[in-house]
């Protein structure tokens, strides 16, 4: 079943720190850091989309979803997921997650 990034958080036991990654990104893979302004914890509004729809246009940090993103070369940058409430993206399992996290230290991207 597909599911939104607000929809992973909550099942992500109200966290963030899951990876996705989205068809149109190619290479790219993004580790969700916060949502709303939080890393954990229940986030507000009606699901699915918690009011997203409403606050999208103030590209406020702390209302949004905010992702490190790891563009499949030897850099990452942190931003601004803009359309977090599509259904394209996909939650990556954990034997996925630890191929990236090796490939990321072999190249220094992260520690």
């Amino acid at each position: 079943m597909r599911k939104n990034i607000f929809e992973m958080y909550h099942d992500n036991g109200d966290s963030a720190g899951f990876w996705v990654v989205r068809k149109s990104w190619g290479r790219t893979v993004a580790r969700v850091v916060k949502v709303f302004g939080k890393e954990s914890g229940p986030i507000p509004g009606v699901p699915p989309y918690h009011g997203y729809a409403e606050g999208r246009a103030t590209k406020n940090w702390n209302f949004g979803v905010v992702m490190d993103v790891f563009w499949g070369r030897r850099d990452y940058e942190r931003c601004l997921l803009s359309c977090p409430g599509t259904y394209g993206y996909r939650q990556l399992d954990d034997s996925e997650v630890n191929k990236i996290i090796d490939y990321l230290k072999i190249n220094k991207i992260m520690c």
